[in-house]
């Protein structure tokens, strides 16, 4: 049987395409669980998020053409949350794919 003995002989090209509910989002953090019953790892992107719920405002001038108001935010209407970003379901096979990825690019030295 021929062999290309670890040489390319053609080029093939191959292209990468986003789906078309393609997101791109920034993560704090990650999770992961399973194997779940259908034999899938379930990894979790999560993002820790501050959200200011509400703020207060008081008119503190008025004329014709400006009004100044003095906004606050109050004890109590800010919170903290872990948002879950994405999940990304795969295979044993595929996970570890992904370890070997992580690990070359992220070995110790």
């Amino acid at each position: 049987m021929p062999t290309n003995e670890g040489k390319l002989t053609k080029e093939v090209r191959i292209e990468h395409k986003p789906s078309k509910d393609f997101a791109s989002h920034t993560a704090t953090g990650a999770l992961l669980s399973g194997p779940t019953s259908d034999g899938f790892y379930h990894l979790v992107f999560y993002a820790d998020v501050v959200e200011i719920n509400h703020e207060v405002s008081v008119l503190v001038s008025q004329d014709l053409e400006q009004a100044t108001y003095e906004t606050e935010i109050p004890p109590g209407s800010i919170s903290m949350f872990r948002e879950n970003r994405a999940r990304v379901s795969m295979s044993e096979e595929a996970m570890r794919q992904l370890s070997h990825l992580l690990q070359a690019r992220f070995s110790e030295k």
